[in-house]
Parts: structure tokens; sequence; C-alpha cells
């Protein structure tokens, strides 16, 4: 057993650990949450897919209980999953939708992961719901327990958990939406966004002595403009070859070749993916995959064992707020560069 926890400076321990427990040979999942949004089922669908390929996830056997308590789980996620192949989706508390009223009398608030190979199961059981602030924001806390081979147990409790549901169709849904138009649940508060630019560079950083990237798990940068005919060359701060264990410093150079840097991408891993010194524009460079529109996002780059794992969201948005927090807590945001507005950070 393993315990998760997420905090403000913290963020992205709970989808990390889930996209943790996927193994190359899983075949079933079967979650059940009280709460599902939509953000929250792309970016689980995204990390599935990105160790699965899309034709194994595809195949898989994929079952979800969720409920309409109170109106926080989300139409159009539920139109997703019900259209997804080889997918069965149930509520509980289904007779809210008929009596009009989404305040059950018992609430139905499990969040469970299982991730099935056919002779174990991998599990998270703990306090997040199936949606983007649970599983990057939100302070939350889980348990994962991995291998378990005796599955009579947890086959038992899941039809424990499904009796009483009923199955989610279109014309659920669509009753379910009309009543929560009507009543709609409260929105969740903002997240606030560190509003002002660091007045320190990566780089001034890591000469004062007050940074080492290479002891971070992530670190992630403002993409801005992207450079390259296919607009796949970002632009990085000096010191940032660090994080990717290079130790270069060569910068009185016109440009320099600084290493190779394996990626893993959605569900592609490219090996080579250059890694540079550009004196023209004072500034690092590393060539991403081609294919990816990575402009207006904030990239977020995470150190695994042999290779980094990358991922991004557009700037402003939840995920990219809780990654700049999280840095400023730990005193780990800085400029880009010395002129501009760009920023990136670790944590």
């Amino acid at each position: 057993m393993r315990l998760v926890v997420q905090s403000p400076t913290r963020p992205e321990r709970i989808i990390s650990a889930l996209e943790d427990m996927i193994e190359e040979d899983t075949s079933a999942i079967r979650l059940a949450v009280a709460y599902v949004t939509l953000s929250g089922t792309d970016l689980l669908i995204e990390r599935i897919v990105q160790k699965l390929g899309e034709r194994k996830w595809n195949s898989v056997s994929k079952q979800l209980i969720t409920c309409f308590d109170f109106g926080f789980t989300e139409p159009e996620a539920l139109t997703k999953w019900i259209a997804l192949p080889g997918s069965s989706v149930r509520a509980q508390n289904a007779d809210l939708v008929v009596g009009r009223n989404l305040n059950p009398k018992i609430a139905f608030h499990v969040k469970m992961y299982d991730f099935r190979t056919d002779d174990h199961a991998n599990m998270m059981v703990g306090s997040a719901n199936l949606s983007e602030r649970a599983l990057v924001v939100n302070s939350e806390a889980a348990t994962v327990h991995t291998g378990i081979s005796k599955l009579k147990p947890l086959n038992s409790n899941w039809k424990r958990l499904r009796f009483g549901s009923a199955a989610v169709d279109a014309a659920l849904i669509a009753a379910y939406d009309a009543l929560r138009t009507a009543n709609p649940p409260p929105p969740p508060p903002p997240i606030a966004s560190p509003a002002t630019v660091p007045a320190q560079s990566l780089w001034d950083a890591l000469q004062a002595g007050g940074c080492d990237p290479s002891g971070y798990e992530y670190f992630w940068v403002d993409a801005g403009y992207l450079s390259g005919g296919s607009f796949n060359q970002l632009e990085l701060p000096r010191g940032a070859n660090t994080y990717f264990g290079f130790n270069f410093d060569d910068y009185d150079r016109a440009q320099d070749s600084i290493g190779s840097v394996g990626l893993a991408v959605r569900s592609a891993f490219h090996a080579n993916r250059p890694l540079s010194w550009h004196g023209d524009n004072r500034m690092e460079r590393i060539n991403l995959p081609t294919g990816e529109s990575y402009a207006g996002n904030v990239m977020l780059f995470r150190r695994r064992a042999r290779h980094f794992e990358l991922t991004w969201a557009p700037l402003g948005s939840q995920r990219s707020f809780a990654w700049a927090s999280a840095s400023e807590a730990a005193s780990q945001r800085y400029r880009v560069g010395q002129k501009g507005n760009r920023t990136c950070g670790l944590f």
C-alpha cells in the first residue's frame, strides 16, 4: 500500500498515481466515482491512451458507476462515457431525476479506481472524484494498492456498489441535463494564479545557487511562440538543460548541441529529441515531436527513470495555475529570460 497526498505545493499527484497504475496488459477498468466531469474524464483518458495506445484503449472493458447527487456530475461527461467502445455506465440515485430533486437522502460518495489485468488488480481508494480539480489541483489523499491477486472479494464488493443502480442512456442524460439546467450546482471558486512576473530568471537562480532543477520531478514552461517550420521548437531558459541531466554552460558560443532527450508524448515514445543552445536569442531549445499544436499552452515535463513525459495545458487553465502556484510556494518560479513575460517553474 502507498499513500498519495496531493496539496497546493504538490499538484498532479492523483493523476500521476493513476497513470502509474496502468500496465501494458490492462484489459479492464472499473470506476466507482461520485462526481464525474468532462475535463476529468478527458484527462484520465489522455493518460490511459498515453500508456496503452488508442487501439488497446478501445479494446479495454470500461465500467463506470456514478450518481446524479446534487447535480455535480456533468451530462457531457456521461455522454462521452456511454459513447466509448466497450463501456457500461450506471448511476446510483437515478430516482432523483424522476422525482425532479437532486438532493439525495443517502448520498453515493465512493471514489474507487480499479485497473485490471487478467490476473491482478491495481486500485486507488481515496477522496478524489473524477474531475480535473480533484486529479490535479485539490488537496486529496488516497491509498494505492497494486498487484492484488485475490480478485473474488473485489468482484463481490463491486456488485454491492452496482446494486440498485440504473443504466445510463441518452434519454436519462437528457432528463438529468434539463433538471440540472433548471437547478445548477454552485460553480467551483476560481484558482488564483501568481499575478506578477518573477524578477529572477532561472539562469540567475542557478548562478546564485538557489536552484537545482535536477532535484525536481516536474518542470513547466510557458510555450509562447514556437519556432521552426513545424512550430515544434520550444525555447527554454538558460540552465534548463540541468533538469534533463546535462551540465552545459558554454553560453559564449554562437550555437551548440547539448544532447538528446527521450520524450513520451501521448502514446508514442521519441527517443532522441535534440536539445541545443542558440546564441542568437540567448535561449536553449528542445525540438518537440511534430504533429501537435503547442502554442498558447504551458508545457509540463515529468521526470521518469529513463525518460521524460510531456503533457500540456492551456495558459490560464486550472492545471497551469496549479503548477505556477506550486512553484511559487516553493520559491521555484522564474522568468524564462531577461526580457518578456514568459515564466517557468519547478515543483
